[in-house]
């Protein structure tokens, strides 16, 4: 009996082509590969959450920074949709693991330069890892699952989002980032 080659479930390239992610199937539920071109190398192997659709798009598995400096991604002990699901920071240059969060699964954000990575916590609201030295800032706070679509500005400054009022009609807003 031959075995089936994996299917591809996802794909994302660097712009620099440096790296390739991919989460494939295997026998203890989807697993997410970092190789390095163009020699094929598996720099990096782990279990992930399958990840479904949002009320407005597909939510990724993993995300580049910007500045191609390092990788967020989804992972788990096991395939179980019990199972908590953490959120990894690897830095590529030197394979290391930076942080790991627990959160729930959800849309990535990154900032412009690469600074700091925007999540949504297990409470439900927005917060911001700071990825050089592992600060977690919230920017929203009791009510902050009726915020999303959070998109950065070209500097980094600040956040326009979506808040849905309990009339189910959405407002604009925007959040300035706390800086040091």
């Amino acid at each position: 009996m031959t075995r089936a080659k994996p299917t591809l479930l996802r794909r994302a390239t660097l712009s620099c082509r440096r790296y390739l992610a991919s989460v494939i199937p295997s026998e203890s539920g989807p697993t997410m590969q970092l190789r390095q071109e163009p020699y094929d190398q598996i720099l990096l192997e782990a279990p992930t959450r399958a990840v479904g659709y949002s009320w407005s798009s597909f939510l990724p598995f993993f995300s580049f920074s910007p500045d191609s400096h390092y990788l967020a991604f989804f992972t788990t002990t096991n395939s179980s949709q019990s199972a908590p699901t953490n959120l990894a920071v690897v830095d590529l240059e030197n394979g290391v693991n930076l942080w790991s969060l627990p959160v729930p699964t959800g849309n990535l954000s990154w900032s412009p330069d690469g600074t700091y990575l925007l999540y949504r916590a297990y409470d439900g609201n927005l917060t911001l890892l700071d990825v050089v030295n592992g600060r977690t800032t919230p920017l929203t706070f009791d009510g902050g699952q009726l915020v999303r679509d959070p998109q950065w500005s070209y500097d980094g400054r600040y956040l326009s989002v979506l808040v849905q009022e309990e009339s189910c009609y959405c407002e604009t807003a925007v959040l300035a980032v706390p800086t040091e």
